[in-house]
């Protein structure tokens, strides 16, 4: 192939390619800025000023009697749990998540450490069920779950949804991975046809008294060329947070079964094991380290149904540092192990939020 088709190939890419992204690209723009603006606004309130005051661990309450009263409330009995994420800090809120599996519903409560109140805070619950989540006995004060967060926060969820997978679950999470793909081919070939034609040129410099065409041309360089390496930084780590999610994904599967031939048969048991005996085991495994997160097994939870995942972090002051992962076996008698990460998988949970 010539230097002329080859130049006209890859003109023909960046161009449609750059069209197919575009809206994707914005909506990401969009997404990320209101975010970025409440994590600046939360940091300032709490945290970052250095009022930090850890949970006091002597008065927080077990959790599983939490979680029990929230499956008793639903009349249906279908309730699962699905991922526990503990407060670190005075004033914070357990987060129990949980799915409805007849009506494949999702919902998110707040845990009040201290006390056991219990608030919706994401989701919605079916029809005729109690809005407080079946907490009236105990926090029989408690506002409407509507009333929980302020409008901003529950907009910042919409937001954090619509940007990780397009608020389409595990199809957008495809799709934003493909698009990242789209996004770094439409960055690549933009800096090989342009990059030889501004050599001759000063850089910035726009050719105000040429025609329309050729100043939106020359500005079109001037931003391409200016957010290069962000560009090539969002593609790529937008990539490894969707794709590269499916192939750890994959990988911890397989490794699972290795960690299965090493420890003996897992034989789970129905329901879970208590949650509370699960975190107690998961602390002493890395015991310089903070438990944050439990993830339950399940059909669908990315380690199988039968161990739990628990990430474990060594400040709960300091965020953005790659976990500690082991896993907890769902059976009458638990059993820890701990989980090697490989460098490629530390890299793309290094970038996740």
């Amino acid at each position: 192939m010539n230097r002329v088709r080859r130049t006209r190939l890859l003109y023909a890419i960046h161009k449609w390619t750059g069209l197919v992204i575009g809206l994707h690209v914005l909506l990401f723009s969009v997404t990320a800025v209101y975010l970025l603006a409440v994590d600046l606004v939360v940091s300032e309130g709490h945290g970052a000023t250095g009022d930090f005051v850890p949970l006091d661990a002597y008065r927080a309450l077990p959790v599983q009697p939490m979680l029990d009263r929230l499956a008793a409330h639903f009349p249906s009995g279908d309730m699962v749990a699905e991922r526990v994420t503990y407060a670190l800090a005075d004033g914070d809120l357990h987060e129990l998540r949980v799915e409805l599996e007849d009506s494949h519903t999702h919902l998110r409560f707040g845990a009040d450490p201290y006390t056991g109140a219990l608030q919706l805070t994401r989701g919605t619950l079916p029809e005729g069920v109690d809005p407080l989540g079946g907490t009236a006995e105990a926090a029989p004060d408690a506002p409407p779950a509507e009333d929980v967060q302020p409008l901003y926060l529950r907009l910042a969820a919409l937001m954090l949804s619509l940007h990780t997978n397009l608020a389409l679950g595990v199809l957008g999470t495809l799709l934003t991975g493909i698009g990242g793909t789209i996004f770094l081919l439409s960055t690549l070939t933009g800096w090989i046809i342009y990059a030889p034609f501004m050599k001759g040129m000063v850089f910035g410099a726009i050719r105000w008294k040429r025609a329309q065409p050729i100043r939106w041309a020359d500005m079109h360089k001037l931003v391409g060329m200016a957010a290069l390496s962000f560009n090539l930084i969002m593609a790529v780590t937008g990539i490894g947070l969707t794709l590269g999610l499916f192939a750890i994904q994959y990988q911890v599967m397989q490794d699972l079964k290795a960690i299965e031939a090493q420890v003996g048969e897992i034989v789970p048991v129905s329901p879970p094991p208590n949650i509370d005996d699960v975190y107690a085991l998961a602390q002493s495994v890395f015991p310089d380290h903070t438990v944050i997160r439990l993830e339950y097994p399940g059909p669908d939870a990315i380690q199988g149904d039968k161990v739990f995942t628990f990430f474990a972090e060594p400040d709960p002051v300091e965020h953005g540092l790659v976990p500690k992962i082991g896993i907890v076996t769902a059976e009458a008698t638990p059993r820890s192990q701990v989980y090697e990460l490989t460098w490629w998988m530390e890299a793309i949970l290094l970038g996740a939020p």
